[in-house]
């Protein structure tokens, strides 16, 4: 019978990713364990019933108690007065950013004044070639070299051109032969209003070069008087690569790409030129989306312990106690949880209507919406740790005696009964 259970838990439960309130510091665990030796001295003796279904119904309970104090954990722990704050710019199609470290309005006040005007964006080299009629052969037959430099490399490159290729093809053929090369540059055919086809040729990285070009194309030594480079137009530099340039808080910077990095933890990327005068601020926002996800994630592992206390008593005859325990402590804060959408149904679920929150964003007043929501969740921590150390509370079981009172001892295995003792993601 304990096989089909340790099965029922791996393929339940075994899969789930840890989380932070999956580790432990030392303190924390000789509370746990001070707690449940405390539980045991004053616990009646009790027969059990070791049924399969009280057994998976054990471990449903501590499992899932465990993910509401994973939930509980991670909401209002990497915020500022119980709000999480994202980076944001003011104006997106100036620029975007990305913040690596850890927002904190309170220590990191000196991004608020970060302005960006952004007069010029980093751009590539770009070769486009000479149209010629798609149709057309201008390239004569036979066997072709070229050779494109890049910084100190040299890259050589052989084609050939066989009788029924025309002007498209070949070009086509040579797009893929530098494509499929990964030296850092981009090729493609395009096509003009006449239809007339030309290769263009694009570096992948930007800004101005030392020399004057990123790259630049050009015969072998075995092949100087081959004019197929110079046919095809290979060369022509339609437009020079150059750097970024922009103003950060009036001082003139350029950067040789469009994405950056400042302070080493604020990535910036520029996107679009800034209107005269009209600089772009990095500023904190409520992240409002992260708020509601966590209210939603809270909201569903509260209840799926509902789901478990309203089980029939083919589980348990205790699941009314755990019913009323939950519905006490949730009726508590009914008000407080109705303020900020939680509404508590009939059967006593947790029923999140978001729009109250975007409300509160929009007015400016979700720090006090969230207070309301501050209580609630320590309580709800609260009685997950309760249900987490002790799940057995709850299960069917046969009072034999009561301990004697002049005479008590520890039996901290009396809580562990099909659930604690199993080796799994809470020890």
């Amino acid at each position: 019978m304990i096989g089909s259970v340790y099965d029922y838990y791996l393929t339940t439960y075994a899969s789930k990713p840890a989380t932070r309130s999956d580790t432990h510091k030392r303190s924390e665990l000789r509370n746990i364990y001070n707690t449940i030796v405390k539980i045991s001295k004053k616990s009646p003796l009790y027969k059990v019933d070791v049924s399969e279904n009280i057994q998976r119904y054990a471990i449903d309970l501590k499992e899932n108690a465990r993910f509401i104090k994973s939930k509980t954990d991670l909401f209002f722990n990497d915020s500022d007065n119980g709000i999480r704050k994202k980076l944001i710019s003011s104006d997106e199609e100036i620029l975007s950013i990305n913040y690596t470290g850890n927002p904190d309005p309170g220590q990191n006040d000196s991004i608020l004044s970060y302005e960006f005007q952004v007069d010029a964006l980093a751009k590539p080299q770009i070769n486009t070639g000479n149209f010629l009629r798609s149709n057309g052969t201008s390239i004569s037959t036979g066997n072709h070299a070229f050779q494109v430099d890049i910084g100190d490399y040299s890259y050589e490159f052989q084609f050939t051109v066989h009788p029924e290729d025309t002007n498209r093809s070949v070009q086509e053929k040579l797009a893929r032969l530098i494509n499929r090369s990964d030296i850092g540059i981009t090729a493609q055919v395009i096509t003009n209003e006449t239809n007339k086809s030309a290769l263009m040729l694009t570096s992948q990285n930007t800004g101005a070069s030392f020399n004057g070009t990123i790259f630049s194309v050009g015969n072998t030594h075995e092949q100087l008087e081959d004019n197929t480079i110079k046919l095809l137009g290979l060369n022509n530099v339609s437009q020079a690569s150059a750097n970024a340039e922009f103003r950060l808080n009036g001082v003139n910077r350029t950067s040789a790409t469009n994405t950056f990095t400042i302070n080493k933890n604020l990535e910036v990327t520029l996107k679009g030129i800034s209107p005269e005068n009209s600089p772009s601020r990095i500023k904190y926002q409520d992240d409002v989306i992260s708020i509601i996800d966590s209210i939603k994630a809270m909201a569903d592992s509260y209840n799926n312990i509902v789901d478990l206390a309203n089980k029939t008593t083919q589980e348990s005859d205790q699941t009314h106690s755990l019913q009323k325990e939950i519905r006490r402590m949730t009726e508590r804060y009914k008000n407080d949880l109705e303020s900020i959408g939680l509404n508590i149904t009939e059967d006593g679920y947790l029923n999140f209507d978001e729009s109250l929150i975007l409300q509160s964003a929009g007015e400016g007043t979700i720090s006090e919406s969230l207070d309301h929501l501050r209580e609630f969740k320590n309580g709800l921590a609260a009685k997950a740790d309760d249900i987490s150390i002790n799940p057995m509370k709850y299960v069917k079981k046969i009072m034999i005696s009561y301990p004697n009172p002049k005479k008590t001892f520890a039996n901290p295995y009396l809580t562990s009964i099909y659930s604690g003792m199993m080796y799994n993601g809470y020890i």
